[in-house]
C-alpha cells in the first residue's frame, strides 16, 4: 500500500543525496587546493614550501561522498539509499572535524615539528635557534581548509534532514500498523437505543404531597367582599 507522503519523502531523500554530493565536491576540491602551507629558509639561499594539515583525508573522503551520493540517488531501494547517505554524512562529518581541529591546532603543531627537526643537532644553541626559526617560518591556511569546513556544515544539514526522514518513516509505520478502532466502542457513547432514565416515584410523591399541602380542595373559597 503506497504511503500518502511518498512524494515529500522522495524529495527529501534526494535533497539529502544532493547535500552529500555537494559536501563531497567541497571536500575533494579542498583536498586538491591544500589546507595549509609553510614557507621557511633552507641551507642554500632559497625558500622551501611544505604542506600541512590533512588534505588527503578531504580528497579521499570527498571522492567517496560523491560516489555515495550518486549511488544513493540511482538506488531504487529505500534501505540501500539510506545506508549510502548515512555513510556519506559520516564521511562529511569526519572531514569537517579534521578541518576544525587543524584550524585550531595545526599552526603550532606543524611549526613546532619543523623547528624541532631543524635544531635537533644544534646542542646548546637550540633555544636561540628555536626563537629565530619561529620568526622565519611563514605559516598560512589555504582555501581548501575552509572548503573542508563547508563540507562538514553540509554534512550536518544532510544529517538533520536524514534524522527527520527517519522519524517521519517511523511515525508512518506506526500509523499503518495501528489496530483499527472498534465501531461498537465508537458508537456506544452515542447509542440512541439506550433506555431512558425512569422517573423516581419517591420524588414524584414528594412533589405531589407538597402541592396537596399548599392547596386544600375541600376548603370552600370565600371572596373578601362577602366577609365585609
Amino acid at each position: 500500500m503506497p504511503r500518502s507522503n511518498s512524494a515529500p519523502t522522495e524529495r527529501r531523500d534526494r535533497l539529502v543525496c544532493g547535500l552529500v554530493i555537494g559536501a563531497g565536491i567541497c571536500a575533494a576540491i579542498g583536498g586538491l587546493l591544500g589546507w595549509a602551507r609553510m614557507t621557511y629558509p633552507t641551507d642554500v639561499p632559497s625558500l622551501a614550501t611544505a604542506s600541512a594539515g590533512h588534505p588527503r583525508i578531504g580528497l579521499f573522503l570527498g571522492g567517496f561522498m560523491i560516489v555515495a551520493g550518486i549511488v544513493a540517488i540511482v538506488s531504487g531501494r529505500g534501505d540501500a539509499r539510506r545506508a549510502w547517505t548515512v555513510a556519506g554524512v559520516a564521511s562529511g562529518l569526519v572531514v569537517g572535524a579534521f578541518a576544525v581541529v587543524d584550524l585550531v591546532r595545526e599552526r603550532n603543531r606543524a611549526v613546532g615539528a619543523l623547528i624541532e627537526r631543524s635544531v635537533r643537532s644544534a646542542g646548546a644553541q637550540a633555544p636561540a635557534l628555536r626563537v629565530r626559526f619561529r620568526a622565519l617560518i611563514d605559516f598560512s591556511f589555504r582555501p581548501g581548509i575552509y572548503l573542508a569546513v563547508a563540507a562538514g556544515a553540509l554534512a550536518i544539514a544532510a544529517g538533520i534532514l536524514l534524522l527527520l526522514a527517519v522519524r517521519s518513516d517511523r511515525s508512518a509505520a506506526r500509523e499503518e500498523h495501528a489496530p483499527p478502532a472498534d465501531p461498537e466502542e465508537v458508537r456506544k457513547p452515542y447509542d440512541s437505543d439506550a433506555p431512558a432514565a425512569e422517573p423516581d416515584p419517591a420524588a414524584g410523591d414528594s412533589r405531589s404531597g407538597a402541592g396537596a399541602a399548599s392547596v386544600a380542595p375541600d376548603e370552600p373559597f370565600e371572596p373578601p367582599s362577602a366577609k365585609a
